[in-house]
């Protein structure tokens, strides 16, 4: 009930199954046919009695600002992408028509739910690559905060591995360094956070399939160079 309460009214089953993969990989009716029999109850159950006693309200002081600097900066992002790729600034293009078609409050709870509150998406990098107890994570982790720590870079309070965190210090790294992140680690991870958005038709997929594109330009980039 917490899982399709948090997803809305909307939800449907192929979005919860879609969301529950991300956790336990293959989980489908077929070899969880207790859960199945639950879904549809849960989710009805939420679209009948809960949702319709739900009051939200809308943003307000920060939350109004936070709003307005995503669309600035997602505009932003559309001229600099159309440099390099007209595929990804067309897909950012499609993420801003559909969140131009709901009102702040709508929003704010699709971001919430996709990146925040049980997210639909999980944005750290080795999550994905080596799962959420690993040594090889805690390695990645170790590696990237030092040299953060080397750059004198803030992460704002997010682990090191968070996608964000990382293209936002992409910068800061060499040539070799950057594209071997790219290859090794971002592509794969990218491309499995954009699935998991893509199956829920959440508009957000519309974002991770241009940094997945962008990511896999600068890999053939290295091909390229050695070729």
């Amino acid at each position: 009930l917490n899982l399709v309460g948090v997803m809305g009214a909307g939800a449907t089953e192929e979005q919860v199954w879609a969301y529950l993969g991300n956790y336990a990989e293959g989980a489908s009716a077929e070899n969880s046919p207790e859960l199945a029999e639950l879904i549809p109850i849960a989710l009805a159950y939420n679209r009948d009695f809960v949702a319709p006693t739900l009051h939200k309200r809308k943003p307000e002081g920060v939350e109004i600002a936070a709003l307005q600097t995503l669309d600035a900066r997602l505009a932003e992002v559309c001229r600099l992408a159309a440099r390099f790729d007209l595929a990804a600034a067309e897909r950012l293009h499609a993420l801003a028509r559909e969140l131009a078609r709901l009102d702040d409050g709508g929003r704010a709870e699709l971001h919430a739910r996709t990146f925040e509150l049980n997210p639909a998406c999980i944005l750290y990098v080795s999550v994905h690559l080596f799962g959420e107890e690993s040594f090889k994570r805690a390695q990645l982790m170790t590696g990237l905060d030092e040299a953060y720590g080397a750059a004198g870079f803030a992460r704002g309070g997010e682990l090191p591995d968070h996608l964000g965190v990382i293209l936002r210090f992409a910068p800061h790294f060499s040539d070799e360094e950057w594209r071997d992140l790219c290859r090794l680690c971002l592509v794969g991870a990218a491309a499995k956070m954009r699935d998991a958005l893509a199956r829920s038709g959440n508009p957000y997929s519309y974002l991770l399939q241009s940094i997945h594109g962008l990511l896999e330009l600068e890999v053939a980039r290295e091909v390229a160079g050695h070729a």
